[in-house]
């Protein structure tokens, strides 16, 4: 159990004691944040900040000063002192040196004030800094009025959205996010187009995770019978000429083998576990020397319910890399599902 009202005397009986160390004046800050009392707070760190010289501070504590800054803004911001928050920010930009993070918080302000085009103008400039980051792209989203919680979206709204997408695809071709998220909003033939579209360079290039991506699809009606199709539809087109559907490329052997693990993993999802495991065999037979082959086949077989395989499976992955400690604590808890104290 915390005592956060000891621990605010503690920090101020510290602070008394030893008044012209910053980390005092810092920690009984936070005491008083962590006791729900966030207007203190700010008062704690103004007294602070009073206490200070003008030109404040030295090189060699400028990056301490600017956390301390952005912290003291943080809590403008929570208590709902926006303007307050806003005019500091203004008035301390020059002691800010952390200003990937001045910018982020600039960006939250202006648009909890309701200045949305301004808040969209910064967040569209960190997107050129960093196009794979979705906190971005969704802020930006929600400038334009264009964001929805539970997914759900108008015709008009979508086709806003694609038109967005499409402006910040021909900017950030190489962005992995900017081809990820409209398979969120789009519906029918204009998403499998999409992921058809995302799907085919991750496969070629061998990605582990992609089925972990494209997982929250499948909450959307109708969105895995398309992902089903799509998948059949490479797999039978790499087996028959080795090329993706209209692509002359040759695929390596390798994309063969990876479709078959996103497909598992696909049926696996659906429940339809013998398709599944008929495919995952498939792909350890093509390359045996994979891991996570074995450890996805273990999870198929542990969503069956067959714990006893599973752990035996789970062991196998786990000799492929004695390193590997995730797969050491993939196979005790295997075990430990199967029963296998002892081993």
């Amino acid at each position: 159990m915390r005592d956060l009202s000891g621990f605010v005397e503690t920090r101020q009986q510290l602070l008394s004691l030893k008044p012209n160390h910053r980390m005092n004046w810092i920690g009984f800050a936070v005491a008083h944040h962590l006791n729900s009392n966030s207007s203190k707070a700010v008062e704690v760190l103004e007294a602070y900040e009073g206490t200070l010289e003008d030109d404040y501070p030295p090189e060699n504590e400028r990056y301490e000063h600017n956390e301390m800054l952005l912290y003291k803004i943080s809590l403008f911001e929570e208590c709902g002192m926006l303007d307050r928050a806003l005019e500091e920010m203004q008035k301390k930009e020059s002691k800010i040196v952390d200003k990937l993070s001045f910018k982020e918080q600039m960006a939250s302000v202006l648009f909890k004030l309701g200045r949305f085009d301004e808040s969209e103008s910064i967040y569209r400039s960190l997107l050129f800094m960093n196009p794979d980051n979705y906190k971005y792209f969704i802020a930006v989203q929600k400038c334009l009025g264009l964001y929805s919680d539970n997914g759900q979206y108008s015709a008009a709204d979508v086709e806003r959205l694609s038109a967005l997408y499409n402006s910040l695809k021909e900017k950030y071709a190489w962005s992995s996010a900017v081809k990820r998220i409209p398979l969120d909003f789009l519906e029918g033939e204009k998403f499998q187009e999409a992921a058809d579209n995302y799907v085919r360079p991750l496969l070629t290039k061998g990605v582990p995770s992609l089925f972990s991506d494209l997982s929250p699809l499948y909450e959307h009606p109708g969105k895995a019978n398309i992902l089903e199709q799509l998948f059949l539809k490479l797999e039978d087109s790499i087996r028959d000429s080795g090329c993706f559907p209209g692509c002359p490329q040759k695929e390596p052997p390798s994309t063969l083998l990876w479709t078959l693990f996103l497909i598992s993993q696909h049926y696996d999802r659906r429940g339809q576990y013998d398709i599944a495991l008929n495919k995952i065999d498939e792909a350890i037979s093509h390359t045996p020397t994979v891991i996570d082959l074995y450890s996805v086949k273990g999870k198929i077989l542990q969503h069956a319910g067959n714990f006893t395989a599973a752990a035996a499976l789970a062991d196998e992955a786990r000799s492929m890399d004695l390193a590997d400690r995730y797969l050491n604590s993939e196979c005790v808890m295997q075990m430990l599902q199967a029963d296998q104290v002892a081993n």
